[in-house]
C-alpha cells in the first residue's frame, strides 16, 4: 500500500474561497471511510475547519472510530445539495483525539445550533464526555463549480 506524503500536498489556493463559503453554510461533511470488511462507507458528520484542516466529533463507541483505528485513510466532500453545483472533494488521513471531544462538539454546537438552548444541544452537553474529535488533515483538494454550466443561459 502506498503511503501518503504529506509534504506533497496538493492544495490550489483558488479553492480556498469556496472552502470558506462552504465553511459559513451550516451543511455537513461527507466523509468516506473503509470498513473492516474492506468495503467502503460514507457517513455525515457536522464538521468545521481551521488552519487547513478539518474537525468532527463523534461518540467514542461510534463504529466509525473502530474503521479509522483499522484504516486512517479518508475521503470527503462538502458540497451544498441545491443547483447550481458547487463544492471541494479530496482525501487524507483522519486522526482520532480523545483528549479534545469536549471542544470540538462545543464549536460544532455553536456552529450549527448557534446559540439557542434545543433538545439536541442540552443531549449533546449532558453526553459529551463520550465524544472524541476527528481530525482530517488534507493530502488532496479540489474544487468544482458548475454555476456556469448550469446556468439558464
Amino acid at each position: 500500500m502506498a503511503k501518503l506524503d504529506p509534504h506533497k500536498f496538493e492544495f490550489n489556493k483558488t479553492d480556498l474561497p469556496i472552502l470558506s463559503q462552504l465553511d459559513e453554510k451550516k451543511i455537513p461533511i461527507r466523509l468516506g471511510l473503509i470498513r473492516s470488511n474492506e468495503f467502503p462507507l460514507v457517513i455525515s458528520l457536522w464538521y468545521y475547519t481551521d488552519n487547513e484542516k478539518i474537525y468532527c466529533a463523534t461518540k467514542k463507541d461510534a463504529l466509525i472510530v473502530k474503521y479509522i483505528t483499522h484504516n486512517s485513510r479518508c475521503s470527503f466532500e462538502l458540497a451544498a445539495d441545491n443547483p447550481p453545483y458547487r463544492g471541494i472533494r479530496g482525501y487524507g488521513i483522519c486522526h482520532i483525539n480523545p483528549d479534545s471531544g469536549k471542544q470540538i462538539l462545543e464549536k460544532l454546537m455553536n456552529k450549527y445550533l448557534s446559540e439557542k438552548q434545543t433538545k439536541l444541544k442540552q443531549y449533546l452537553t449532558a453526553h459529551n464526555d463520550r465524544e472524541v474529535a476527528l481530525e482530517i488533515i488534507p493530502y488532496s483538494v479540489s474544487s468544482y463549480d458548475y454555476t456556469r454550466r448550469m446556468s439558464a443561459d
